[in-house]
Order: C-alpha cells, then sequence, then structure tokens
C-alpha cells in the first residue's frame, strides 16, 4: 500500500470528525423564562424541537459517514481471504524481470520496467529474512543474473541501471529458467517465482520452449491493469525513387500506420526533412488494422550531400519508440556510360547503336543520372575511359593498341564492360587483346539452319534464365520465363568456348544450349558478352518490351548499383543482410549512437550478416583494399521496433496459465485474490451525499 494514499486517508478520516464538532459548536441553548402565557405554546412545540433534533442527528452520522467513506476509499483497502493470509511463505523466491522491448511502455510518468523496478525493491524490503532471493531477466535470451542467496544487496545491484531491451522476448523460456535456478541453498520449503511484467498478449503467445517445473509456484504481478494502452506504430515504408529533372531526385514513400489497443482515431504522419516539415497525411489508425498513405517528394540532387527523410507520427501514445522511422537514401550518382560504335550507318536505324541509344535516353536507375557518349574505336583511349563507369564495345571489329590495353585496365580497376557480337567482330584480335577480361574465347559466327534445308533459318529463343541474378532481379524472372524477353528470336549467334573451369557465369541461354548472356568478375570490374547482335541484323532483341529494361538491369549491374527495392528496413533482433559492393570488405556497423560491431561473414563473401540491438538508424564502414575506412552509404539501413511489441493487448488468463511449465503451480495475484472494497466506499459515499440532500430538503 503506498504511504503517501495511506497518510491522505488517515488525515481524511481526521475530517469526519469536523461534522461533530460543527454540531457540539451549533447547539443552542435554550434559556428558561417563566412566563405563565407562553408554557401552552411550548407544550405545542414539543413535538417539533424532537424533530428537528432527529434531523440534526441524522445529518451528522450522513456527513460523518461521507467523509470516511471518501478517505477510507483512498486508502483503497482490499479484503484478503483468511487461508491466503495465514499461508506459510516459500523459502526461496526468484524474481523474473520482463526486458522485452514492450516494458518501454509509458503508464503516467514511468516506464512499465520502471514499475517493475520499483515494485521488485518494495518486495525485498518486505522479504523475510530466512527467503532465499534471486533474479532472472526474461530479454531475448533468459540470463540469471543473481542465483537464490540471502544477500538482497545482490540483487539491488544487478537491477541498478538496467534497462530493457529493443528484442521481442517470450516469457515461457524465461520462467523455465527461472525454476531451473533453484537449487540446494533454496531450502526444503516452498519455491515461489514472481513475475514482473507488463503482461501483453505478444510475450506469452508462444509456449514451445515451455520446460516441466513441479513444486513450484509462479506469481504474476500484473504492472498494466485491464485496459490496453494507447498506441499507434509505424511499419516498413516503401521507398520508390526515380530520376525527375537533371538536377532534382524524385521519391514516393508509401507509409504504413497500425494502430493497437486503441479506439479507431485519425492519426497524422508527417514527412520530415531534417528539421523541415514537407508533407503531412492524416491515416484513420484502428485497433489491428494497417493503413497506408504516400508522399512524393523531389530532393535536388547533390554529392556531397546524403539525404535523409523520418516519418514521424505526431501526438502522444504509451510507446513513443515505434513512432519514427528514419529512411536512409543514398545520394545523387553520376554515371556516364561510353559507347564504341564498331558499325556506324549514315541511316540511323542501320547504325549498330540506334536502338541502344534510344535505350539509353529512358534508362531511370536509382539514385543516378545517367549519361552517354558515342564514339568510334579509333578515338578509344586512356583519356575518354577516365570518369567512364560503363563502356560498351558494340561489334567493334579492332581498336588501337592503347585503346586495348585501356580498357583491360578499367575492367580491373573496378569498371564495366558489355561487348556485343556482330558481323564487324575480329574474333582473332578480341581473344588476342581482350582476353584477360572475357568470360572465355569466341570461336565465330553461326547461322542457324535446319538440318534438312541449309537454305532456311532456325529461330533461336531465350531460356534458362538466372533469375536469381542481379540483372533479372527486376524483371519478373524465372528460369523459363522473363517479361518481354520471352519471344526474342534470333538466327545467328556468337559461339564461345566451352570451359567447366573458367571464372564464369551465364546469365542465359539460347533455346539450342549455346551460351547468350555471360559474366565473368575481373579484380574489381565485371565484363559481360552479349553473343548476338545490339541491332537487328542478328536478332530482334532490340525491338523487344524487354530489351529497355535489359539495358537498364545491366548497366546498373555493371556499374555496381543496385535496381531493385533496396533493403533499407529490418527488425531488431533479426539478422541484416549486407550486400558487399564489388572490392569492398565490410569493417563494422555503426548503431544510431555511433558504437562500432562487427558483421558475421557467411558462406557467400559478397553477403555479410549484422543483428541490431537498437532502433534506429545504422551506418556501414568498409574498406578497398589497403585503403581507408569509408561509409559505405549505399548499405545504411533503418532498425524498426518490433512489430510484436508494438501490440500492448493484454494477455488472457488462460494464456496466462498455459505459460507456466509444467507442473507448476498458478498463484493468484493480489488484483485477482483479494476483493477490493474502495469501489464500494465510493459508493456509500455517493449514498450518503443523496441522503444529505434528501435531509436539507424536507423541512
Amino acid at each position: 500500500m503506498n504511504l503517501l494514499w495511506l497518510g491522505a486517508g488517515f488525515a481524511g478520516l481526521l475530517l469526519a470528525g469536523v461534522p461533530l464538532v460543527v454540531h457540539l459548536i451549533s447547539r443552542r441553548r435554550a434559556r428558561v423564562i417563566e412566563f405563565a402565557p407562553i408554557a401552552f405554546v411550548l407544550k405545542s412545540q414539543k413535538r417539533t424541537a424532537r424533530d428537528i433534533r432527529l434531523r440534526q442527528i441524522l445529518l451528522l452520522v450522513v456527513r460523518t459517514l461521507f467523509i470516511a467513506a471518501l478517505a477510507l476509499a483512498v486508502m483503497r483497502p482490499v479484503l484478503r481471504p483468511a487461508d491466503q493470509a495465514e499461508k506459510t511463505g516459500p523459502s526461496a523466491v526468484m524474481y523474473a524481470l520482463d526486458e522485452s522491448a514492450s516494458m518501454w511502455t509509458q503508464t503516467g510518468d514511468q516506464t512499465v520496467y520502471e514499475r517493475a523496478v520499483a515494485r521488485l525493491q518494495e518486495r525485498l524490503g518486505d522479504e523475510k529474512d530466512d527467503v532465499a532471493v534471486g533474479l532472472v531477466a526474461c530479454g531475448a535470451r533468459p540470463e540469471v543474473l543473481v542465483a537464490p542467496g540471502f544477500d538482497r544487496a545482490l540483487v539491488r545491484e544487478a537491477v541498478d541501471g538496467r534497462t530493457p531491451g529493443y528484442a521481442p522476448a517470450t516469457l515461457a523460456p524465461c520462467l523455465s529458467a527461472a525454476a531451473d535456478a533453484f537449487g540446494p541453498q533454496s531450502g526444503p520449503g516452498g519455491k515461489l517465482v514472481v513475475v514482473l511484467s507488463d503482461l501483453f498478449a505478444p510475450a506469452l503467445a508462444s509456449t514451445d520452449q515451455r520446460g516441466a517445473a513441479p513444486g513450484v509456484t509462479f506469481e504474476w504481478v500484473d504492472l498494466v491493469g485491464d485496459d490496453a494502452p494507447r498506441n499507434r506504430s509505424l511499419s516498413a515504408p516503401e521507398v520508390a525513387a526515380a530520376r525527375g529533372q537533371e538536377a532534382a531526385l524524385t521519391f514516393r514513400f508509401t507509409v504504413r500506420a497500425t494502430g493497437q489497443g486503441a479506439a479507431p482515431e485519425d492519426s497524422a504522419v508527417d514527412l520530415f526533412y531534417g528539421r523541415q516539415r514537407l508533407a503531412r497525411t492524416v491515416l484513420p489508425t484502428a485497433p489491428g488494422a494497417e493503413v497506408q498513405g504516400t508522399f512524393t517528394h523531389t530532393f535536388a540532387a547533390d554529392d556531397e550531400k546524403v539525404p535523409s527523410a523520418a516519418l514521424v507520427l505526431s501526438g502522444e501514445d504509451a510507446l513513443p519508440a515505434d513512432d519514427r522511422i528514419e529512411i536512409p537514401l543514398t545520394p545523387g550518382q553520376r554515371l556516364k556510360v561510353l559507347v564504341v560504335d564498331g558499325a556506324p550507318d549514315a541511316v540511323p536505324y542501320r547504325d549498330e547503336v540506334y536502338y541502344l541509344e534510344n535505350a539509353l535516353r529512358q534508362v531511370r536507375l536509382l539514385r543516378s543520372r545517367v549519361s552517354y557518349e558515342v564514339i568510334g574505336p579509333e578515338q578509344l583511349g586512356p583519356g575518354p575511359l577516365a570518369d567512364t563507369r560503363v563502356l560498351i564495345l558494340a561489334n567493334v571489329a579492332s581498336l588501337p593498341a592503347r585503346g586495348a590495353a585501356a580498357v583491360v585496365e578499367f575492367v580491373r580497376a573496378g569498371g564495366g564492360l558489355l561487348l556485343s557480337a556482330g558481323d564487324q567482330l575480329d574474333v582473332d584480335w578480341t581473344n588476342a587483346n581482350l582476353g584477360p577480361v572475357l568470360p572465355g574465347a569466341l570461336r565465330g559466327a553461326k547461322g542457324q539452319a535446319l538440318l534438312d534445308d541449309a537454305q532456311v533459318a532456325q529461330v533461336l529463343g531465350l531460356h534458362r534464365f538466372s533469375a536469381a541474378h542481379p540483372v533479372f532481379a527486376g524483371l519478373d524472372a524465372t528460369e523459363g520465363f522473363v517479361r518481354g524477353l520471352s519471344r526474342v528470336r534470333t538466327h545467328t549467334t556468337m559461339l564461345i568456348e566451352p570451359s567447366a573451369d573458367a571464372p564464369r557465369e551465364v546469365l542465359v541461354r539460347f533455346t539450342n544450349g549455346t551460351p547468350a548472356l555471360v559474366e565473368r568478375r575481373v579484380g574489381d570490374g565485371r565484363a559481360i558478352v552479349l553473343l548476338t547482335s545490339l541491332d537487328r541484323d542478328w536478332s530482334d532483341l532490340c525491338i523487344r518490351p524487354g530489351f529497355l529494361p535489359l539495358v537498364q538491369q545491366l548497366l546498373a549491374h555493371l556499374a555496381g548499383l543496385s535496381t531493385g527495392p533496396v533493403d533499407r528496413f529490418t527488425e531488431v533482433g533479426t539478422p541484416h543482410r549486407l550486400g558487399v559492393p564489388t572490392g569492398f570488405t565490410v569493417l563494422e556497423v555503426l548503431n544510431p549512437e555511433g558504437e562500432a560491431a562487427p558483421t558475421l561473414a557467411g558462406d557467400d563473401p559478397a553477403v555479410q550478416t549484422y543483428v541490431p540491438a537498437v532502433p534506429g538508424l545504422h551506418t556501414v564502414r568498409g574498406r578497398r583494399g589497403e585503403g581507408e575506412p569509408v561509409v559505405l552509404d549505399k548499405l545504411r539501413f533503418f532498425a524498426l521496433f518490433p512489430a510484436s511489441e508494438s501490440d500492448l493487448t493484454p494477455a488472457t488468463q488462460d494464456a496466462l496459465t498455459q505459460a507456466v511449465p509444467s507442473g507448476a503451480a498458478v498463484k493468484q495475484s493480489e488484483r485477482e485474490a483479494d476483493e477490493r472494497l474502495w469501489p464500494w466506499l465510493l459508493l456509500l459515499a455517493g449514498l450518503m451525499f443523496v441522503l444529505e440532500a434528501l435531509v436539507l430538503q424536507r423541512r
């Protein structure tokens, strides 16, 4: 019982004597005057005097009961069963302290966790000296902080300065760990586990790790009550980016909000850029229902500035940690594509790169501005390649010696090369000069013809797509189908020497089984060979609907960019995959507080994982070769508050019973075992107030 309320109650009881004092002071003493004529009048007023006296006594009783009832109600008395009051106490008590993310829930001016620690300190002071006490923390994994013993100071020191975590947690394995912590030092008497938790339903949803604990009693301490606190939360948004104008980047944000444990209401969501609010939308949130809204905004492209936005739920609720999401946005980049035209023609549509140029003019890559330049083979050298990200050799017969050496060095240094076949390509020269970076030696062109009629061309299609490869990631690809490419017809192909040991990957094949698109990684760069032409001489690929998306995906892959949805969001406690850029080694991840932690390498050296422990924006640092560590902007991500921990629905009594280990007993909490008397006292005070009004009204 809170001492503040107890003192207020006693003060109220003292006030209950005020009506008695007022009554005694206000009593009238009649003066005795002997006057014969008045005797008859006094006799007639005796009945009226008795009525007045009765009314005054009744008012005294009513007012006294009114004040006394209010004072006792403030003290919140309960009626405890006799068998519970006389029951022998346990010889050992383990306190199970819930440290899941939902314990950050605000209740008044305290979090539920702060209230749990205060309740723990109170109960430690009330425990008898011969009772052993211990402590287990119920976080993502159970942790026995103090084994049962008689030193209360160890338990107090263990909780001093602790805070709940941000990962989701279930109570069943923690309750089993608490029951297992009892040892011989616990004594022969009863063993009690006191669970200090918010008792929200998600923490009790799973009982898969429930053990057995015969002879152990569990007591649930409810720190919140029956009513679910009001809460709203934001889910991972969708971010779609596209280049708007030459100097601008346009992003479309789709935000999702959910109401938990609250009545339907309108919730305002703001889009912030720094401290500036850019836009607001109002979403009709309801308990358990997800609603969504959209924002579209254009940011100025600045290579030296990393834009980031934030979505914020305005207003207050019980769990502020799930009301804000920061969105990392990769800064704008300039991507220069250099095209070497090996078969120029005065007639535009007969030019080797006519259809390629049309595609390049329409390419839209995430957070990048694409520019291209078309030159002849004799112009290629180290100078034009200086600021180039992707080089395309379209049906090029040969290059000057300095140009060929520059191409090999360009790929080895991290550049991307796309080489397409055609009738001008010199196979011997290409193998001799560009062989160090090609995925295989070229054998020559082959026209497809029917076996029974050499004059009739055999048309080949495309199949066996490498659907998991980044080139086909955004093209709705399966092994046998890619939208817009499945009806391509090719009658002439360039053959490539087969090799089981060649460091290459076949991305797609022709229907006769020969490779159509082959990739090789060379150092930090990539080279891809298209074994047919980019114009209509050998294939109709360039006029198919899938040609533009394919060119866009090839450019992005060769430049080391991501073209699909960027994995920018994960939940706290969930492993997050980091796609390592070519040539880089990921060193560490910095959490929102700037604390560094190493990543975990998986089977694939190009993929590493990191498990965030706190919500917020995380930064990734890496190194290329022996260079200085740099921030990898494309790998920044935001760790979300767990969605399950945003659900503040109270657990049912059945869920509480099922969560304890099998064979254990469940002790009713004070709220359930004790009958509360203060509501009846408030009702009595109300009745006394009404009765006083009726007595005063009667004259």
